[in-house]
């Protein structure tokens, strides 16, 4: 009976040492374990459930909450979509279109978009980065291009949070060149007064089901269906209004995942506004005449036409753009190079 009851008391402690350290865990990552599946799709283990990330499942690993705070108006955010490996294109940019001093009497914000990579010395490095800039905000989910929508979601959330005395929300990525020059000359007043949202215009495009593609949908997305059923914006360079981030983002918490970022958050989230008398409209700019893809054609057109170029954006997938070739060909006629 002795051996027993020793036996007994043996079995309830280690019952209730395993009890404690499984409590311990969940408790410690249960809800901030993200890890990455061989398909590609993002998953977060929240107390031991797998699913897809929600929008309120979406944490700032990184924050500053003062950017736009600091002014009474904020003439612009820019929400610059980046990755956490490119700390060249965050330089070239904050020393070239980004940098805020070049444009005299108006206020222009930054911040730079990005997710998180299991590696500490990119993440030390990014985290000195942030405290000699002060202009990252991070989210707790996996950096890849495939997590582009949660990117968008947190840079909707975050201007809806700290930054809404802004008059105009700017939405780029760091392969991108935009004249702000330009854009305040000819733009940024009518966006102020009109409800629409204004970038390169994408109608009866094909849903790309090539697991190759960096804009791969999987046949769950709008199954059955071979092209995209609602036109939406080029994500690369859009500009709106910050009166409609809270319609945005309200839209957003309701709205299912979609793995295609420029649909989900200038196609979906606009069709599902009704805030407005007839929703969100698209100010839609050409292709050919304003938003462009040639480096050439913009350093050609700039380099003839000065100030009269009417190229306001550039952008290419296929290599890495020359920022600083790029930002001269602007600049040069406007007396702001030393």
């Amino acid at each position: 009976m002795r051996r027993i009851r020793i036996a007994r008391k043996r079995a309830v402690a280690v019952f209730f040492i395993i009890s404690v350290l499984i409590f311990t865990y969940t408790m410690t990552f249960g809800n901030t374990l993200i890890v990455e599946r061989k398909d590609s799709e993002k998953y977060i283990h929240y107390n031991n459930v797998e699913k897809m990330l929600e929008p309120g499942d979406i944490k700032y690993s990184i924050n500053n909450k003062n950017i736009c705070k600091q002014h009474h108006v904020v003439s612009c955010i820019v929400l610059v979509h980046s990755e956490v490996t490119h700390f060249n294109r965050r330089l070239e940019l904050r020393n070239t279109w980004l940098n805020s001093t070049f444009y005299k009497g108006k206020v222009v914000r930054v911040i730079y978009v990005v997710g998180t990579v299991n590696d500490e010395t990119l993440t030390k490095k990014l985290i000195k980065e942030n405290q000699q800039h002060g202009d990252i905000v991070q989210g707790n989910f996996i950096d890849t291009f495939r997590n582009s929508t949660y990117k968008g979601f947190m840079g909707i959330k975050w201007v809806n949070e700290y930054c809404l005395n802004a008059d105009v929300v700017i939405k780029t990525d760091d392969n991108a060149f935009i004249n702000l020059f330009l854009f305040f000359e000819q733009y940024y007043s009518h966006i102020i007064d009109d409800a629409y949202i204004m970038g390169a215009y994408m109608q009866s495009s094909k849903i790309i089901r090539s697991k190759s593609s960096r804009w791969y949908v999987p046949d769950s997305y709008l199954k059955g269906k071979q092209m995209y059923p609602s036109p939406y914006l080029s994500g690369y360079a859009v500009f709106l209004p910050t009166t409609l981030i809270p319609s945005f983002y309200r839209a957003a918490l309701s709205s299912d995942f979609f793995p295609v970022e420029d649909y989900y958050l200038f196609g979906v989230l606009p069709a599902k506004i009704k805030s407005y008398k007839n929703g969100v409209k698209f100010q839609v700019l050409d292709n050919k005449k304003y938003m462009i893809g040639s480096e050439e054609q913009w350093v050609n057109c700039y380099a003839s036409s000065g100030k009269k170029c009417k190229f306001l954006t550039l952008f290419t997938s296929s290599h890495r753009l020359d920022i600083e070739r790029l930002w001269y060909s602007v600049v040069k006629d406007r007396n702001l190079m030393n």
